[in-house]
């Protein structure tokens, strides 16, 4: 990959978080008029957002990214309670839909892909080089468009790992693979992929830019 590559990855994980956390600071100033409660809303805002991403970025089930997001509405509401002095619910609280999907959307869609391939460059510059075996694979549903035309697609990927020292050993994780190897990514086929040095479980596909 090239270094121009590299550092627009970097640039566009960067700009994401950036994004998130503009867009949750700036609707908390609008969750109280009091200081001690409109920052305990940021906080719980913030909290929830990064315990997505962070969810995210490790491939969690659709539940476990959900659940820190159901868990916040439930502390906003709290909140408002405890500000007014009793249990009552405030109409500010569906106005929380709009960031926490804001956050849904790049936490969802925009930082994993460029944080996954900034990962997966790296691990593929400096990683172990190793055969692996597809033994499940799923679409997983986004695509990356450049100039109006698919260029990657997300895939899910269950790797056999051999020909490393701690092999034979499963992983599970999303790659995004370029609109000329997308035919490969089925059942049973081998790829050649690089094993990260530290980390056996990351690993990335080594199949070209």
């Amino acid at each position: 990959m090239s270094l121009s590559r590299s550092i627009g990855n970097h640039i566009g994980e960067i700009v994401g978080f950036g994004m998130i956390a503009l867009m949750v600071l700036t609707w908390g100033l609008f969750m109280s008029e009091k200081p001690l409660f409109m920052a305990l809303h940021e906080a719980v805002m913030l909290t929830a957002s990064i315990v997505f991403c962070i969810g995210t970025l490790k491939s969690s089930s659709s539940l476990k990214r959900k659940l820190p997001f159901l868990l916040a509405f439930v502390a906003h509401f709290v909140l408002f309670s405890f500000e007014k002095g009793e249990i009552a619910f405030n109409l500010r609280i569906l106005s929380l839909i709009i960031p926490y999907f804001f956050v849904g959307v790049f936490g969802g869609s925009f930082i994993p892909l460029y944080a996954g391939r900034a990962m997966h460059a790296k691990i593929r510059k400096h990683g172990v080089d190793a055969m692996a075996n597809i033994t499940e694979a799923w679409d997983g549903g986004a695509r990356f468009l450049q100039d109006g035309v698919f260029k990657s697609y997300k895939m899910e990927l269950t790797l056999e790992i051999l020909d490393h020292p701690k092999s034979p050993y499963k992983v599970t994780g999303v790659h995004w693979v370029s609109e000329f190897y997308i035919h490969r990514m089925t059942d049973g086929q081998p790829v050649p992929v690089k094993v990260d040095k530290s980390d056996p479980s990351k690993v990335a596909l080594n199949l070209g830019d």
